[in-house]
């Protein structure tokens, strides 16, 4: 609830019920029927203000009516009260129509006093808009209306709409000019009640002027008057108004007592819509205090509430207090939601303003009026929509580009990858074949005749025997070297199970040439895993000779390997149940640096862990590619 709708909202009513009466008094001798017709109207004004969804559904069922019996009369008090009701709802330019509809039957009643009441109501409606300068011509004419009935009774009301409209306006000293003016007109009158609703008006304008401590000895004086009053819709208005007093003096507490205790009597009232208002300010004040859980609750019922009831106004302004809100909360992606959903409403009641523009253009235009401002509008919409339609072109052609760019960009990367792929899979087959073919023949020979030549000399050159067998050794370590190397670059050994399945093969045969037992527990997963050949044969050559140093050093009866994925990870775990080993005793021997060496050059986690009563652990773990 803005500062419009403290003073405006009690105002308009007013001056409606002022409308009712004088329609019932004027028409007192009506047929039954005609009466009853009546009441339709009756009705929906006094639902209007606590109930305007049954208000409506009242006024439109005496619009109805009152046409079928012929009865302008009755027809524009329905059209009154139906202002009212949308008035209520925030639907500001269906009230509009509303009122000029009535407006226009009064007219050609001639009936003056009733058109100053209507006149009024458009008034309060354009200040709600925010459209400030419709609102006073509107105002003026009132005014105008009065002077010619020799009416002082209203000036007040006249004066305290002025006084609102000069404060939305920022000028504060006209605004106050006329608000003290309607104050001094009260007091002789005996006025309470409208006495009352001037001090809160008077306290509103104290506000946005920021003598806040003035603001608040006028708000209660208000709510006292409405406390002797037992008004309680405008003693809630009242504890609002009071309660944003203290807010802005950051006088928390405070602000929180009396935004419930309004937000009670709205509750008591039934007034939906208030309540959700009130839900928001509190939501708002928690926010600020810190206390976002209670915030959350007050803000989520708030959006249930206007969205239930269409009120996009206030929804829009709870939907940004709630980004905020998530801000504070450190979640920046809810916050961005609620903001975009504000934004998108934003636009979404500022393209139904528009349309509403339009058609009353059109509607103008039809009666030969204003033909001007339609020419504008349509001109204007024109443009808009092709420049809406120039920027959406482009928008799409750019993203098509981008899209066409990025798939050919992604086409030839590809391309360029697998050819790059392909070529050296090429490149390590041959390399493969060619050390298998040409160096293991070559090596396999020196062995071979190495052990013809040691047949034939073995009695008569014994001395040679250790040169021939050291011949044969090292010939058959190197083919068994390039056996190794020959597996590391060949393309089809890739796949991680073809790493452990090697592991596993040259454990069982070197654990079994020395009677040790060997368990394999092989835990990866199902689907395949490709890895590069640098680690490939990093990972076989750090296991090779952690298996080798167990088999001859560690005087182990079993040893087990372990090999398990950890997330991204390959864990790999070699163990025995051997004399055990502790590198900070056995020094830094060529064995465990290359181990070492080896497991920084593929960025691995490497260890070596003392196992209780005895063993040893070898644990290395490497990211998976």
């Amino acid at each position: 609830m803005n500062c419009n709708k403290v003073l405006g909202l009690f105002l308009l009513f007013l001056f409606a019920a002022g409308a009712g009466r004088s329609q019932t008094a004027k028409n007192g001798a009506r047929k039954t029927t005609a009466s009853g017709q009546q009441r339709f109207c009756e009705q929906a004004f006094n639902l209007a203000k606590t109930n305007p969804d049954s208000a409506i559904i009242m006024a439109q069922q005496g619009i109805e009516e009152a046409k079928r019996l012929n009865n302008p009369a009755d027809l524009q008090c329905n059209y009154n009260a139906l202002g009212l009701a949308y008035n209520r709802k925030g639907f500001y330019h269906k009230a509009v129509d509303a009122f000029n509809q009535s407006l226009d039957i009064l007219n050609s009643l001639n009936d003056q006093s009733d058109a100053v009441n209507v006149y009024y109501n458009i008034s309060t409606t354009y200040s709600n808009m925010h459209n400030f300068p419709e609102a006073m011509k509107s105002l003026k004419k009132a005014q105008d209306g009065l002077i010619a009935l020799k009416d002082t009774l209203r000036l007040p009301f006249i004066f305290s709409q002025l006084g609102i409209i000069y404060r939305e306006m920022g000028d504060f000293k006209e605004a106050e000019k006329y608000i003290l003016k309607s104050i001094a007109l009260y007091g002789p009158m005996k006025d309470t009640a409208d006495l009352a609703k001037a001090y809160i008006s008077y306290g509103n304008l104290l506000q946005v002027s920021d003598r806040l401590q003035d603001a608040v000895l006028k708000h209660q004086q208000g709510i006292d008057l409405e406390n002797r009053l037992h008004d309680r819709y405008n003693l809630a208005i009242g504890y609002e108004n009071l309660a944003k007093d203290y807010d802005e003096l950051n006088e928390s507490t405070l602000a929180l007592t009396n935004f419930n205790k309004a937000l009670q009597l709205m509750k008591d009232l039934h007034n939906e819509i208030d309540v959700g208002y009130e839900s928001m300010n509190l939501g708002n004040v928690y926010v600020k205090t810190g206390d976002f859980v209670k915030a959350k609750e007050a803000l989520d019922l708030a959006q249930d509430i206007f969205s239930k009831n269409g009120a996009d106004s206030y929804r829009r302004t709870d939907l940004e207090i709630l980004s905020e809100l998530y801000v504070k909360m450190g979640d920046d992606k809810t916050a961005l939601a609620y903001y975009k959903h504000a934004v998108a409403l934003r636009d979404s009641l500022d393209t139904d303003a528009q349309a509403h523009d339009l058609n009353v253009a059109r509607a103008e235009f039809e009666s030969d009026q204003k033909e001007q401002r339609i020419a504008l509008l349509n001109k204007d919409n024109q443009l808009q929509s092709e420049q809406i339609q120039r920027q959406s072109l482009l928008i799409i052609l750019g993203v098509v580009l981008l899209i066409v760019a990025l798939v050919v960009g992604w086409l030839l990367y590809s391309r360029a990858r697998i050819s790059n792929r392909l070529e050296e899979m090429s490149l390590r087959n041959r390399i493969a074949s060619d050390l298998h073919d040409d160096v293991g023949s070559t090596l396999s020979s020196i062995k071979m005749y190495s052990d013809l030549v040691h047949a034939q000399i073995s009695r008569s050159e014994p001395l040679v025997l250790p040169l021939l067998e050291k011949i044969s050794s090292n010939a058959m370590e190197s083919i068994d070297n390039i056996s190794e190397i020959v597996w590391s670059i060949n393309p089809k050994n890739d796949q991680l199970a073809d790493l452990v399945g090697r592991l596993e093969q040259y454990a069982t045969d070197v654990c079994n040439a020395r009677n040790i037992s060997f368990s394999m527990q092989n835990q990866l997963a199902a689907p395949p895993y490709t890895i590069p050949m640098n680690l490939r044969k990093n990972i076989f050559l750090i296991f090779k000779e952690a298996i080798h140093n167990a088999v001859k050093y560690s005087g182990a009866s079993h040893i087990r390997l372990l090999s398990k994925r950890e997330g991204r990870f390959w864990l790999l775990e070699l163990s025995d149940d051997g004399a055990g080993f502790d590198p900070a005793l056995q020094g830094n021997g060529n064995g465990l640096r290359n181990m070492k060496l080896r497991a920084e050059e593929i960025k691995a986690s490497f260890s070596i862990l003392p196992l209780q009563p005895r063993g040893t652990l070898i644990r290395l773990k490497v990211a998976i590619p």
